[in-house]
């Protein structure tokens, strides 16, 4: 019983450090995007 309640903690561990990472990229990608869109500008 242990062994599964081990494992169990172990996958919830990972899915939230995933679910972080996945979060941190896509803030990183929206926020590469505005500044793409304001040197865009200033080219023009």
């Amino acid at each position: 019983m242990t062994n599964k309640r081990l494992i169990s903690i172990v996958l919830g561990v990972m899915c939230f450090a995933l679910t972080l990472a996945i979060f941190i990229q896509i803030k990183t990608v929206t926020g590469s995007n505005i500044i793409a869109g304001q040197s865009n500008s200033r080219r023009k």
